[in-house]
């Protein structure tokens, strides 16, 4: 579907009640998650949005609050009567930390019986599964809907029975991402989508040609690398002191559908956008800053438009 206008847009994917360490030492309990990451960012961007997903009753309250108070739009986001929400342990260890990712208990799914009217005024879907919650029949589902829909690669992940994630391959999710306008992945999780592929960039054209319009391998401070009509190019980040970069690349993408679909803005100039959306949260612990509009628009005037 074509870029266009509109003024919603909708997240599909648990929040996660995130359980912080530092270097084993409990920090804080926080409402995380890539739909949570992408909903916060997309209101602070003064986009409608509408929440499709669930959570467990051990949680709720803690999952709700801050999203509605956001406010999100969480008639879609049910509460499971039995079963946890879909929770994590974040520790972050060492000096730099490095984050050390375990599930400690996998919330309810969304399947297609699951999935809400079509919201009004919606131009695009977020799908941000971090634990298998969002089903491939609920990705058909979505895709009836003819509206441009993007996907984060955390779809991907695997699981041991103690928590610790690993990543599969676009076969092992059983997701046909043939339904997606865009797919954003790590440099490592686009990698694993295709292990054939010799390199990044043939990893990337792998996914292209499943007919995925935009692609994108994201790198930190690094940048990211974008595939779109037929070239691969550089998308510069934005410099700023890193305090925390959970949820940069939830947010990179949430900005890239935001400029793309809700403002029918060119492939190129949305991913400045979401490079610039991401920049803000990075900038503090959780999702405690988002940049707004002018504050976004500002950073990305002063990104490089040179492609490499």
């Amino acid at each position: 579907m074509e870029a266009g206008r509109g003024t919603a847009g909708i997240v599909v994917g648990n929040p996660v009640a995130d359980e912080v360490r530092r270097n084993g030492v409990f920090v804080r309990r926080a409402c995380g998650g890539t739909a949570t990451y992408a909903s916060l960012a997309l209101r602070a961007l003064g986009l409608d949005v509408a929440l499709l997903g669930a959570t467990g009753r051990d949680h709720a309250d803690m999952l709700r609050s801050p999203l509605g108070k956001a406010g999100v739009d969480l008639r879609g986001l049910g509460t499971a009567d039995s079963g946890p929400s879909t929770a994590y342990l974040l520790d972050y260890l060492g000096t730099p930390p490095v984050r050390r990712v375990r599930l400690t208990h996998r919330g309810p799914t969304l399947g297609p019986a699951d999935l809400p009217a079509t919201q009004p005024g919606a131009c695009f879907v977020h799908v941000g599964a971090v634990a298998g919650e969002v089903l491939p029949g609920a990705v058909r589902g979505l895709a009836a809907r003819d509206l441009p829909m993007g996907i984060d690669l955390h779809a991907l992940r695997l699981f041991a029975k103690d928590g610790s994630v690993r990543l599969g391959s676009a076969v092992d999710s059983g997701i046909d991402f043939a339904c997606f306008d865009t797919v954003k992945g790590s440099v490592e999780e686009i990698r694993a989508f295709d292990p054939a592929a010799p390199d990044l960039s043939a990893a990337m054209r792998a996914i292209a040609r499943l007919g995925v319009r935009h692609v994108f391998a994201t790198d930190g401070a690094a940048g990211a690398r974008m595939w779109s009509d037929g070239d691969i190019v550089t998308i510069p980040a934005f410099p700023v002191e890193e305090i925390d970069a959970t949820g940069a690349g939830d947010v990179f993408l949430a900005g890239f559908l935001f400029a793309r679909h809700a403002r029918g803005e060119p492939p190129f100039e949305a991913a400045l956008f979401g490079a610039a959306t991401a920049s803000f949260v990075v900038e503090g612990p959780g999702a405690s800053v988002l940049g707004d509009l002018p504050g976004v628009e500002r950073r990305r005037a002063l990104l490089p438009r040179t492609a490499r």
